[in-house]
């Protein structure tokens, strides 16, 4: 079990060689505090694979989206992206992974936790908070209105594609692209390639044919935001997750799309992937529809 408190993450904050951290899969959290009513940047309970049980020590509303991991209360399962409520002395747990890796716990009010630089995200790297472990208490806060929402389900067209394995990952072409044969580009975007199990919330390896390099793969160190797809001395592209380096000094090949990032985090070993290239202006778009499937989300919920 990998169990932390995690929100939209820390702005501004990589010049201070600080990476913004946040949930792994921002959509999903965002959809889960929209769910108990709270506002998107809430923080939430980011849980890995299964093994997390929270026992209610008062009546709370919760959200669970993400992952499907199998939810149970007491000994009866409970459906993911609906809002319900835990009463005093029951237990929610995970049984069994189904999809994805990443599942997130909203409560209603919101939860009481530590701020560091503008976020209440666990960065342990820089003694960040910690994640949770057994026994520890979590406060959940009061709701600003002070209303419980009755039990809903927010509809399958309102969740997006963050558990869609199929669908290939759109990268922009990278600022090295001069590093890299023409031949290894083209094996890049051509072949397929696994999650290796080497994955956390800093990096994900990939498994898979060499990229071919016509230069060192090793440049001046430079910026790398989250998505990046760096290609070291073995030639198998690692993408920087939330909690990546701010800075690195191997050759970037593409930056995953932004939305895209979401989807990869769900992704566990073993999975394979596929790689399609997009331009800044489809990936701005892209960008641009998410913000709408949130928009229309919210408007769902407030209108019931």
């Amino acid at each position: 079990m990998y169990t932390s408190f995690q929100d939209l993450g820390r702005p501004e904050v990589a010049k201070y060689g600080l990476p913004a951290s946040g949930a792994m899969d921002q959509l999903s959290m965002v959809l889960a505090n929209l769910l108990v009513g709270n506002q998107a940047r809430c923080t939430v309970l980011e849980t890995a694979l299964q093994g997390l049980r929270i026992l209610a020590h008062n009546p709370i509303q919760i959200a669970i989206t993400g992952a499907d991991q199998n939810p149970h209360v007491d000994k009866a399962p409970v459906p993911n992206y609906t809002a319900l409520t835990l009463n005093a002395g029951q237990e929610l747990f995970f049984r069994n992974i189904q999809q994805g890796c990443w599942s997130y716990i909203a409560f209603a009010g919101g939860i009481h936790s530590t701020e560091f630089l503008g976020s209440c995200s666990v960065y342990p790297s820089a003694e960040m908070g910690r994640p949770l472990e057994k026994g520890q208490c979590v406060e959940v806060l009061e709701q600003d209105d002070g209303k419980r929402r009755r039990a809903f389900s927010l509809p399958i067209s309102y969740r997006g594609d963050v558990l869609d394995e199929q669908k290939a990952f759109r990268v922009l072409p990278g600022p090295q692209l001069d590093h890299f044969s023409k031949e290894g580009i083209e094996t890049f975007y051509g072949k397929n390639y696994i999650v290796s199990p080497q994955c956390n919330r800093q990096a994900c390896r990939m498994d898979g044919p060499p990229i071919a390099l016509q230069k060192e793969p090793g440049i001046i160190t430079d910026p790398t935001p989250p998505g990046s797809i760096q290609v070291p001395g073995d030639q198998k592209p690692i993408i920087l997750l939330r909690d990546g380096q701010v800075t690195g000094g191997y050759a970037k090949i593409g930056i995953l799309s932004k939305v895209d990032l979401n989807r990869l985090s769900q992704l566990r070993p073993g999975k394979k992937t596929q790689f399609v290239e997009i331009t800044r202006k489809q990936a701005v778009e892209l960008f641009r529809e998410q913000k709408r499937l949130i928009q229309r989300a919210k408007s769902y919920i407030q209108d019931l």
